[in-house]
């Protein structure tokens, strides 16, 4: 009986620390910084808040401390490059995650050498809110945003540069309902913000 005991513990003890080891493994594979002090390889970036709230129990006020995952993504020789994700870590009206909940993904896009070139995705509650192409910092080629249920809203090719851009409009179904002219602006900062993307990119880190 005792030695059965005995090797549970053994057992349950070696699970733990094999457990430990792979984590310590995790946590030394990310946040690499190498010789010459260049960020290389996979980093992820976290938001700290602090939660105050009266404990009933004690008629104590106790404070926690919530880690939330900010963004993530990799480096090469200290600059960003890749696909980078931005979650939500801080709801606010009038944004395009007003949807969403504290921790999911917001933002991806890809950069290359430091600069947003690539696609540049969008996230709602219930998935892909939009889709544009980023050139060299600046929106240039295919939108698409989509509704809630996933079927198309709109679509056009986009011109950042430009005031008014050709496009087409979409029922919830998917059937067509117009073509029209979109305003460059409203669309970006309502949409896209890709302000928002570049200082979340660049936010001190």
């Amino acid at each position: 009986m005792g030695f059965r005991y005995m090797h549970k513990t053994v057992v349950a003890l070696t699970l733990v620390f094999s457990s430990l080891a792979l984590l310590a493994q995790e946590d030394a594979a990310v946040n690499h910084t190498d010789s010459r002090g260049l960020k290389q390889g996979l980093w992820k970036y976290y938001k700290y808040d602090t939660l105050v709230f009266e404990n009933l129990r004690t008629d104590r006020f106790d404070t926690v401390v919530r880690k939330k995952l900010w963004k993530t993504g990799d480096y090469i020789n200290g600059e960003k490059h890749g696909v980078w994700k931005i979650y939500t870590y801080n709801l606010r009206k009038k944004r395009p995650e007003n949807t969403l909940v504290i921790g999911d993904l917001l933002y991806e896009v890809v950069l290359k050498n430091g600069v947003m070139n690539g696609p540049l995705k969008v996230y709602q509650k219930d998935g892909l809110k939009c889709l544009t192409m980023v050139h060299n910092d600046t929106i240039n080629g295919l939108f698409v945003q989509f509704h809630p249920n996933g079927e198309m809203k709109y679509k056009g090719q986009i011109d950042q540069s430009q005031q008014f851009f050709e496009g087409t409009e979409f029922y919830d179904t998917g059937a067509k309902y117009r073509d029209r002219k979109f305003n460059t602006d409203i669309i970006i900062n309502q949409s896209i913000d890709i302000d928002r993307v570049r200082r979340e990119l660049e936010a001190s880190e």
